[in-house]
């Protein structure tokens, strides 16, 4: 019987997990997104050295871009399309 290894992931805000076969996983990460900022500058309200990395659910991100007050400029940002489903 062959087992099937899968790569978790865990939503940092709602704590939904993700499940994902290597091959799912390379190809359609649909649903979850690993977050990136770097490290904040100087003036940040962060401690110096820190680095702001996060993994999200598509639904607590959505709700996140929701309360911008600018966020028609991220979902209809460069797309002929509207981004929001709502």
């Amino acid at each position: 019987m062959k087992t099937i290894n899968t790569i978790k992931f865990q939503c940092d805000k709602c704590g939904e997990e993700y499940e994902y076969t290597p091959e799912r996983y390379m190809n359609h990460r649909d649903g979850f997104w690993s977050v990136d900022l770097g490290r904040p500058g100087y003036d940040s309200k962060y401690f110096d050295g820190c680095d702001l990395k996060f993994d999200i659910c598509d639904k607590c991100l959505y709700g996140f871009v929701k309360t911008f007050k600018y966020k028609d400029r991220i979902f209809n940002s460069g797309s002929r399309l509207t981004c929001d489903k709502s």
